[in-house]
């Protein structure tokens, strides 16, 4: 490699998900079913080639009568039976993702695997959209490991083969991308050790490993004021919470006119702020695949239930405030039924943005180094923990479930390394609450 990486070409199974121990479940069932074995040296005859080639493959080295096309069928009915929920990414992949997200390095996506399959595991996973570009076993006449594929792909790119770097985990893959030119890095698996990765230029052991980042370009700061995005919408939500508590309250609670209309200007200005941060949005990539996604919804709603079930069994401290709710019975119809849609949407989709860009993607990793954007979402570490769940409970008169809230939150961030799995589980929680208060009447959660 004599160019500085340039871009990053991605093979998929095996390399970004564990699709191979899946296939092997599902291949190794199917020939159990016909007396045979799955061995080693027929899952690397198949392992990165094209379906045509592996099933050949598959029928040669089995010594099974039934065509290939039958045979490769009755896998696929198997590993698509469960797909949903048996694949899972490997580790390291967001991070790395991440890496060259905030480096603006492009990327994209060669496999020999068939489009639709290519496209729809990644579309499930949410990240089909941050590749520029994906090459499919469907754009190439010769598979792995002519060089074809990644030949195609340096092209689209425009860039010097030599400053593309290619990630694999097949040996066919690895001949592939070197036989185009290219820095090939293998990251071999139970299915594909190292031993047969031989000829890779460098060999890691996960996809966010140290000696593979240190390849990458080092990070451009972003900006003047890298905060700004994070920070300002945060800001504005506090201070103008904070003025809602300035206004009159006659008997003791929140007036009928004042307090609806600054929350409804509240709503509009902390939006606007939001809009002018969007910069700020882009770590909300990767979204979580469905599994995850359930995952962080259930997780939300335990802690709705957390808020609900653990009122009145903790201290209170005087210096924490309390929460007077606001009851909309008090308003007109028309205006009481605009109030609540305005007070869901501030509570279910604008407080969760605001929120967890600021906790998970912005303070979480300053606590690391003031420099954040150069610390990868999802890298969580006890001073971080500490100090967003202990902000988090020191703002929230129900200290006790907020705390507990803030771990839960750190907790789910360093499992999926992904800002939008918090941002679905706090406005899952918040969701909970909201319809908790309207079919209980119970106003201080508003």
């Amino acid at each position: 490699m004599t160019d500085p990486i340039r871009a990053v070409v991605f093979d998929m199974d095996g390399l970004m998900f564990d699709t191979e121990a899946h296939f092997h479940r599902s291949a190794a069932a199917m020939l159990a079913e016909r007396g045979k074995e799955f061995t080693p040296e027929l899952m690397a005859a198949m392992i990165g080639r094209r379906a045509i080639e592996a099933g050949a493959a598959l029928r040669a080295m089995s010594g099974l009568d039934e065509s290939a096309e039958t045979l490769l069928e009755d896998v696929r009915v198997r590993f698509y039976a469960d797909m949903d929920t048996a694949i899972h990414p490997t580790p390291g992949l967001f991070a790395l993702l991440d890496a060259l997200g905030r480096r603006k390095i492009p990327i994209a996506v060669a496999t020999s695997s068939r489009r639709a399959y290519a496209e729809q595991l990644l579309k499930q996973h949410g990240l089909f959209d941050r590749f520029a570009f994906v090459l499919t076993g469907d754009d190439v006449t010769n598979s792995k490991p002519d060089p074809e594929i990644y030949l195609k792909a340096i092209a689209r790119l425009g860039l010097p083969a030599d400053s593309v770097l290619v990630l694999e985990d097949s040996p066919p893959g690895i001949a592939a991308a070197r036989g185009a030119g290219a820095y090939a890095v293998g990251v071999p698996h139970e299915h594909s050790p190292a031993v047969g990765l031989g000829a890779a230029d460098l060999i890691v052991d996960r996809l966010d490993a140290p000696e593979l980042l240190a390849k990458l370009p080092p990070i451009e700061p972003p900006g003047r004021w890298p905060w700004l995005p994070y920070v300002g919408p945060m800001f504005a939500f506090l201070l103008l919470t904070t003025l809602e508590g300035q206004l009159p309250q006659p008997d003791g609670k929140p007036h009928p006119v004042y307090y609806p209309a600054l929350y409804a200007i509240k709503v509009g200005l902390v939006s606007l702020a939001a809009w002018l941060g969007r910069s700020a949005w882009r770590d909300l990539r990767p979204r979580p695949g469905p599994s995850a996604l359930l995952g962080s919804i259930a997780l939300g709603i335990a802690v709705a239930a957390a808020w609900v079930g653990l009122d009145g069994r903790y201290p209170t401290f005087a210096f924490l405030g309390t929460r007077t709710g606001f009851d909309p019975g008090a308003m007109a119809p028309g205006w009481r039924q605009a109030f609540v849609a305005v007070r869901l949407f501030g509570l279910v989709a604008l407080v969760p943005l605001v929120e967890e860009l600021f906790w998970r993607s912005f303070l979480i990793r300053w606590v690391v180094d003031p420099d954040f954007w150069k610390v990868r979402i999802g890298r969580v570490t006890l001073a971080g923990v500490a100090v967003t769940a202990g902000l988090f409970a020191a703002s929230h008169p129900e200290w006790l479930p907020a705390l507990l809230t803030g771990l839960a939150w750190a907790w789910l961030l360093k499992q999926t390394e992904s800002v939008s799995a918090c941002l679905a589980s706090h406005a899952a929680a918040n969701l909970g609450l909201g319809l908790y208060v309207l079919a209980a009447g119970d106003w201080k959660y508003w």
